[in-house]
């Protein structure tokens, strides 16, 4: 079982995830702005978490700015960056991220997460 962080401001997106990774026997902590997830990370001294999936597009901040936040607090957690605008593939993913367009399968989605996970536990 693992804990999944995710960043997305839509609420059907954010229960989709929710759903679908309670059905695998994963946890989620959800945040839909990212001035909420910073200032958990600066109040609570952290949060616990195997990976992270971030929309790159929120309301309040920019969604690569959350993830590099996240970046520099656990350098060793794969990260997922979603969009669904036409961005390039972001420069400087690390072996342990990934990048998803959507719209994309649930099925995908979990067999990225599964392989994200196994290579952080190298």
């Amino acid at each position: 079982m693992a804990q999944i962080l995710v960043i997305e401001d839509d609420d059907m997106m954010m229960e989709m995830y929710q759903d679908f990774f309670e059905r695998r026997g994963d946890k989620t902590v959800c945040y839909a702005r990212g001035n909420m997830l910073i200032g958990d990370l600066n109040r609570n001294g952290g949060i616990a978490y195997d990976l992270a999936i971030a929309d790159r597009t929120l309301p309040d901040t920019s969604g690569d700015m959350i993830v590099d936040k996240l970046k520099q607090r656990y350098p060793q957690r794969p990260i997922i960056k979603i969009s669904g605008r036409d961005y390039p593939c972001p420069r400087g993913l690390r072996p342990s991220d990934s990048f998803l367009d959507k719209p994309f399968d649930l099925k995908e989605l979990g067999d990225l997460v599964d392989r994200l996970l196994k290579f952080r536990q190298r």
